[in-house]
């Protein structure tokens, strides 16, 4: 623990103030970014490559550098590396002379997301062990709160700048946030022993997180597809780069307010039946956007995408953690969001080549299928019980 008082309030607001940087450097440009590879050349297969590449390496990364930081027991060198790898990407981004050059950096974007586990893992540890979870929940609202700054200041920056502009205002966020955790100190609580292979694999086949984490991968899928390619959708029926700009802060904004509401939701029904639920809710939307043909029925429709997403990630996140032992929770998260990622970069990759045969409209329409079959795994899979049942 750190010194309390206002030195250690302001730690944590600063440190606040950083995780919502960390997450809106990642996503300013990310509604932008497959219109703008689409507008210097690249094919709808590309696009999706560019768009997969930050979940794919993801999928790789992130059990590995938990484990290096566990072993090394040592959070601050990681946060600060995420951080600076963040401003290379945004520059990177933004100087890029061709399409392919798109797909290396955001997959250097990707790189950098794989460090997030220490960023969240060292702001828990400045405070008490009976605190904990409301130290994630306070980590995770500012997250949440990241993604609405960067869907607003996109959208106000690309209608200035055009599509460059994001990738600048990226940069500019993560160094403001590497600023802001320059002086925070290095994690000083207890720690138990590093996190052996052998206890990974125990994890890794426990049942109940499998299904939880195929589920969550299902989920990133349909969600990477409809963030990627939704977009590019607006585009072809109309809009510019300020219209996209809404058109996505319109969602996220949705999503955040549903995905606050998930604690106090889940006192009234069960996990599972609020996932199928807005599973449901999301399938509607995506075959709703799948069959507009004016901006403003596909703003509606994105609109109610949000509103269906936001509880179920934060619910399948609690989820993944709920059937393993206390000391295993760490390494069921890490695997939890390995697993997921697969979905992050699968979707759009898979769909990418999808639409370059069958069109943007029918892609959506066969990527609703995937959120009908994650429906049916919760329905049959996860148990039907209430918080603190």
């Amino acid at each position: 623990m750190i010194d309390t008082g206002k030195q250690h309030r302001l730690l944590l607001a600063a440190y606040c103030v950083a995780v919502s940087c960390f997450w809106a450097a990642q996503h300013v440009y990310s509604a932008f970014l497959p219109v703008y590879a689409k507008d210097i050349g690249a094919s709808l297969t590309l696009v999706g490559i560019v768009v997969a590449g930050y979940g794919f390496v993801q999928s790789v990364l992130r059990i590995p550098l938990g484990m290096i930081s566990d072993r090394w027991r040592r959070r601050k060198p990681f946060v600060l590396a995420g951080f600076s790898i963040i401003v290379v990407s945004c520059l990177g981004l933004a100087s890029s002379p061709a399409p392919e050059w798109l797909a290396v950096f955001r997959t250097l974007a990707g790189v950098a997301a794989s460090f997030y586990s220490s960023v969240a893992v060292l702001f828990v540890s400045y405070f008490p062990r009976r605190d904990a979870v409301r130290a994630v929940s306070l980590v995770a609202f500012f997250q949440q709160f990241g993604l609405v700054i960067a869907s607003v200041l996109g959208a106000l920056v690309a209608g200035r700048y055009g599509y460059i502009g994001p990738f600048y205002a990226g940069a500019v966020l993560a160094t403001i946030g590497l600023l802001l955790v320059l002086r925070a100190p290095e994690e000083s609580t207890e720690r138990g022993e590093p996190v052996r292979l052998q206890g990974l694999l125990k994890t890794i086949t426990e049942p109940g997180l499998l299904l939880v984490s195929v589920i969550g991968a299902m989920l990133m899928y349909v969600n990477y597809v409809v963030n990627g390619f939704v977009p590019v959708y607006a585009e072809q029926l109309g809009a510019n780069a300020a219209q996209i700009g809404w058109l996505v802060a319109g969602g996220q904004i949705a999503a955040t307010v549903t995905a606050l509401a998930a604690g106090w939701l889940v006192q009234a029904r069960s996990e599972r039946t609020i996932i199928i639920v807005a599973l449901a809710g999301l399938t509607l939307s995506i075959l709703a956007s799948g069959r507009s043909s004016s901006l403003a029925m596909l703003a509606l429709a994105r609109c109610a995408y949000g509103l269906c997403y936001g509880p179920i990630y934060p619910l399948l996140t609690g989820l993944s953690i709920k059937t393993v032992a206390p000391g295993e929770r760490a390494s069921a998260m890490s695997v939890f969001q390995a697993v997921y990622a697969l979905g992050m970069w699968g979707g759009p990759l898979v769909s990418g080549m999808l639409a370059e045969r069958i069109g943007l409209s029918s892609m959506l329409m066969v990527t609703s299928v995937m959120s009908v079959m994650a429906g049916v795994a919760t329905w049959a899979g996860v148990k039907e019980r209430r918080v603190g049942t």
